[in-house]
């Protein structure tokens, strides 16, 4: 009967901290297993900290790391739960009771903007968008993850572009490209943002060509471009910036995590065109190379907590260059956007989310 937090002894639940006690409450029988751990004569359990409780009681009991909140239809980490503080967790406890007053729910309106969370009515509009660009019944859809169901609400409330390419069109040419959803999503951008610098009378037909050939001239370019530091999971702001550091002390860079988020980076922050061999070549190594600068210079601090609990973004930003790392719930540290232009409302959110400011003590 030793359950053990921090190396304190909890001989009770009133042992946890307010906030502790709150999250665990979301997790479906998360205090019963409490109850029942301290109890047990042959029970032996020992976390490092709430937090790693939170995350190992609510896998262990339902093999997921999201906690249902049935009454606002959200699924949230309880990791993430516990960085809302314990104003707004009370809150979202008594709207998860019933409570259906107009304060308490104009508090969770704002909880959910300021923590950057999302529920299903939310993701609803990612599938919605599908459908209004024609695509909802292709098979790379039938299953979805929480991820794959960010980037497609992440896609739908991006504001429009001063584009003549229309969705479909985009959408169709993201689908024969695709192998993941979220390739679906990069490469939708990709052919919007490259597209849009064709000529006007061009065709669609034509513009698909275009891209595809830019595609083929990109994409091996980019095989360099996919290295990445780890860590073991969900660190602190300084223990990624050390892995960070003593990446590229070894001679490495800090790469992207798929070879279409790359190629739609490209389209969206250089002056790409029709370049091949040498040309292509070179401009895809100054992008590179212009964000590992920017990644050596300014080191990460603070990180953007995921609706997951497991992911964290870190924008980093100096004049008018700009870039965004990602934490992954791999412990994958990838480059997730660089360019000269402030971040979109959608980058700010992610696994991502939907995001909130982690804790020191977590991300």
């Amino acid at each position: 009967m030793t359950v053990m937090v921090a190396n304190r002894l909890v001989q009770n639940q009133a042992a946890l901290s307010d906030i502790g006690r709150l999250a665990l409450a979301f997790i479906d029988g998360g205090p019963e297993w409490l109850s029942w751990a301290i109890s047990t004569p042959t029970a032996q359990y020992a976390f490092a900290d709430e937090t790693t409780l939170l995350a190992q009681v609510q896998q262990g009991l339902h093999t997921s790391r999201f906690a249902f909140l049935p009454t606002l239809q959200a699924m949230i980490s309880p990791v993430k739960l516990i960085s809302l503080g314990v104003a707004d967790l009370r809150t979202l406890g008594r709207a998860e009771s019933g409570d259906t007053s107009a304060p308490i729910q104009a508090q969770i309106k704002r909880i959910f903007t300021d923590h950057h969370l999302l529920s299903g009515s939310d993701f609803a509009q990612g599938t919605a968008f599908l459908q209004t660009l024609g695509v909802n019944q292709a098979g790379l859809f039938q299953f979805l993850t929480f991820e794959d169901q960010l980037a497609l609400y992440q896609l739908a409330a991006q504001p429009s572009t001063q584009t003549a390419i229309p969705g479909t069109e985009a959408a169709q040419f993201a689908v024969s490209q695709a192998r993941t959803v979220l390739e679906f999503a990069d490469y939708y951008q990709f052919y919007l943002r490259y597209c849009s610098r064709m000529p006007t009378a061009s065709t669609a037909q034509q513009r698909g060509t275009q891209a595809t050939s830019a595609l083929m001239v990109l994409l091996p370019l980019l095989f360099s471009a996919l290295d990445a530091p780890q860590v073991p999971g969900l660190v602190s702001p300084a223990e990624v910036a050390n892995a960070i550091s003593v990446w590229v002390r070894n001679g490495r860079q800090v790469g992207f995590s798929r070879l279409s988020e790359a190629a739609a980076q490209i389209a969206q922050n250089t002056v790409f065109q029709l370049e091949t061999g040498d040309a292509a070549r070179a401009l895809v190594q100054s992008y590179i190379a212009g964000a590992q600068a920017l990644i050596v210079a300014q080191p990460v601090r603070q990180g953007i907590l995921g609706q997951d609990g497991a992911s964290c973004l870190f924008p980093i930003r100096s004049g008018d260059q700009q870039a965004t790392l990602m934490l992954g719930g791999t412990g994958l540290i990838t480059l997730r956007s660089y360019g000269l232009q402030p971040p979109s409302a959608s980058e700010t959110l992610v696994a991502g989310n939907r995001l909130a400011d982690a804790p020191d003590s977590d991300a």
